[in-house]
Parts: structure tokens; sequence; C-alpha cells
């Protein structure tokens, strides 16, 4: 049976009434930002036909929201070449719900070096992708250190970063981390300071029903880790800093999504809500309390989080993002690519049982030309030409059909739509009026 669409329309202008006689407008066929609008644009808007739909086909109209809108529009990033690099094939965290292939999970930390990335294939590596940055004409090449758990090696970080920079040269290295937060703090502060490395960390939940998703196995017991990881939050904005939190939402933690928010807002940290990547999604009924959950969450956060603490950094949502026309929600097979310890290059960590080729013994190039020509990832390396029922939805551009690679896993097909479809559809018209709402209370905030 064919799957229809969450909201069949035509993409258009959407208008929105705010206080004080402002509105709001989102152009959900070229988005370009949510658009505070002046009150008095807002009435003559509203005066104009079919006030709901708006055609910005029309130059005078678009014209005239860019000019009198109260939010500028956002330049995009300069054009880089984004690798997830699995230093450690391992982790001390054996959370139910990752999505890594035969990762080993429940590791020792005096296990690990057999599970890590060989220090001897550092140099055709690096060298593999700064001829491919050269050859693409890419001025930036971004490390992100993954897993497994990377800080379970950190001596391999710490010569990976310095032979990077000693090679870098022409091309711009930068680094990342993903992190579950049970570093030790004095080893891991002097390595992100050397290398400026960003990291993230993920909780998944709030004290307790973070320590039931997220624990060590100490003397065959079960030991939580929030308090590790909040004790090393401390530490690190002592350090001056600023971790940003990654969050996946489960049926066993989304209640706790607003005591999350406050923790991490409360510290002025923001993060970024995920929906679990599981083969089969939960009931409907759960489904729905989940959108209940969000919208609530997003609600409360357009009239209460601090103005200087924009949404869409602070509390994003998914890979969602307002400023540019989007087909695919990430890009995998296009820009990113993931590097699995033994050097084998992927599409996507969450297909690292899905090698192309290697990233020691051969040119990148190759590699990524066979991710490309492979038709199971047609819907991410020839993303325009998706057709399925997403592409007929009104929010297409927003949430892109969700993650394509979880599609193929949870329904065989990567053009086929999010399992959680139903959530994003109730959720995305909600998300773009808070931040309206946001920006309203920025524009008051700053007497204008």
């Amino acid at each position: 049976m064919d799957f229809e669409p969450f909201a069949p329309a035509k993409r258009q202008f959407m208008l929105g009434d705010l206080s004080d006689g402002y509105g709001y407008g989102f152009d959900y066929g070229k988005p370009a930002g949510v658009k505070l609008i002046h009150p008095d644009l807002h009435r003559l808007l509203r005066a104009n036909g079919d006030s709901d739909k708006l055609s910005t086909d029309n130059l005078e109209i678009r014209s005239a929201i860019d000019k009198l809108s109260l939010n500028p529009s956002r330049t995009n990033n300069s054009p880089r070449l984004t690798v997830w690099l699995h230093l450690v094939h391992g982790c001390n965290f054996a959370c139910h719900y990752c999505y890594i292939p035969h990762l080993r999970r429940a590791v020792s930390r005096e296990e690990i070096e057999q599970h890590s990335f060989q220090r001897k294939n550092i140099a055709p590596l690096l060298s593999n992708l700064l001829a491919y940055c050269r050859a693409e004409g890419l001025p930036e090449l971004r490390i992100m250190f993954a897993g497994g758990e990377p800080t379970l090696n950190l001596p391999l970080v710490d010569t990976f970063c310095s032979d990077a920079q000693a090679h870098s040269q022409d091309v711009r290295i930068t680094f990342g981390m993903i992190s579950n937060g049970s570093f030790d703090f004095d080893e891991l502060i002097p390595l992100l300071h050397r290398h400026n490395i960003s990291i993230s960390l993920s909780l998944d939940g709030y004290q307790n029903s973070h320590d039931q998703i997220r624990f060590e196995i100490v003397n065959q017991k079960k030991v939580g880790s929030w308090n590790k990881i909040t004790g090393n939050v401390e530490q690190l904005l002592k350090e001056g800093i600023r971790p940003f939190f990654l969050f996946t939402i489960t049926p066993g933690n989304y209640s706790h999504i607003h005591e999350f928010a406050s923790f991490a807002h409360d510290q002025r940290l923001g993060f970024r809500l995920s929906l679990v990547k599981s083969v089969t999604a939960p009931s409907m009924e759960v489904q729905s309390d989940i959108a209940d959950t969000l919208i609530h969450l997003y609600r409360n956060l357009a009239e209460t989080l601090d103005p200087k603490l924009p949404i869409l950094k602070y509390a994003a949502m998914a890979e969602w993002f307002l400023y540019r026309k989007k087909h695919v929600p990430c890009a995998s097979c296009k820009s990113y690519f993931a590097i699995s310890n033994s050097g084998d290059v992927c599409a996507c960590q969450m297909r690292m049982d899905h090698t192309y080729g290697s990233g020691l013994s051969e040119e990148f190039s190759s590699a990524v030309s066979r991710i490309r020509s492979d038709p199971t990832n047609a819907a991410l390396s020839n993303s325009l030409a998706r057709n399925g029922a997403c592409t007929r939805c009104q929010y297409f551009h927003v949430c892109a059909g969700g993650c394509p690679h979880h599609n193929l896993l949870a329904t065989g097909n990567m053009d086929h739509p999010s399992p959680w479809c139903s959530v994003y559809g109730r959720l995305v018209p909600e998300y773009i009026r808070s931040i309206a709402r946001q920006l309203q209370r920025v524009f008051a905030s700053e007497g204008q």
C-alpha cells in the first residue's frame, strides 16, 4: 500500500499570527528562515486574499517580506569534507538502542587497544583524505572522533591530531568529538585545549531515566553515569569549554525531556533531540504522547527560553535547518562519510557493516564513487530524483523524510517516510511558531 504524505499540500508561504499585531511566515517551498513580520506588513498580507497561503513567487510580496521581516537570513557554511572516524570500535557502555553495527559493548579499558585504529595507518589515511579535499576544492577537513567511545584511547586521539596538523598545509583540519561523558577529566582537558576539539556529550534522560540507559558494568552491577557526566560538565565549564548535548528520545525517557532541557539551559548549554533509530517504531499511542511532549516543550521554550539562546541552536530538533531547501536531512554520501577502526569507508556510521573500499590503500574518491553509484543510496546520492510520498508533503523541505539510513533499516527503502512521520508532521508547524515567538521576544528585548 502506498504511504500517504502527512500533509499533502502545495508548498507555499504560510502566514501565522503572534501577539501585538505581529505575524510570522515560513516558506515551505523555499525555506529561508522563519520571518518575524512587522505589524504593518502583517496587516497588509492578511488583507491580501487567502491569508494562510501566500505565494512568494510574487516578487513584490517577497521583496516586502525580505525588507520588513525582522530577522536576517543566515548564510551557508563553507564547503568541507566531514569524516566520522571510529578510532575505537568499542564502548564501555551497552546502550540498548545503539545503531552502530557489531559494536563491541561493555568493553573494559584494558582491552580497548585491540579494538582501536592502528597508529601506522594514520599517515596513509590522512594523505588520502587531504588529496581528496584538494582534488575537490574543499578548504576544510572536519574529523569527528566517534565510535564506540573515543575517550577510551586518548593517546591515539592525541597522536592523530598532532599528525593531522603536521600534514594540513593548504587544507584546514578541524576536530570534534562525541563522547558518552565517562572520561577522566584530567586526561581529556589538556587534549581538548591543545587541539581545539569541540565536544558533544550524550545525555539520554534526566538522572534515573538516563542511568537506566547509560551505565557501566562494575563487579557485575550496573553503575549509572549521570553523576560522572554532570561532574565532568561542571569541570568543562570551569575550563571555558562548552559541551553540546545529544539526547536520543526513547519510549523510556521522553517524559523527562522538560527536566533535561531545564538542566541544559540553566547552564546556558544547547542540545539536539533525536528520535531513536530502531528497527521497529513505537506504537502510535506512544508516538502521540511523544509528539504531545515535544509540542509542549517548544511552546514553553518559546515563552521562557532566554532570547539570547536561539531555539535553533539551543534546542535543535533532529537535522532540521530552516534556512535552506533540503531534500535529505544530512550530507551522507555527498560530503560526509564514516571510516572504521580498520580504515574501511562507509556511507554512515549506521552502516559500518557495509564497506565500499579502504581509506588506506586506495584513493578516497574510489570509495566515494562506489557509495554514490550504489542504488541503495540513491535517495542520498541523487536526492533531487526522490519521488516517494515525502516529496508530496508540505513539510518535506524541513524534515526531509527523516534519516534515510534509518528508513532503510526500518522499511528496506531509503525513500520511504520515516517511522516517526506522525511525530514530525505534528511538530513541524509548532517548531516554526516557537522560533517565531522567540524572535518576537528578541525584538522586544532590544527595545525596538
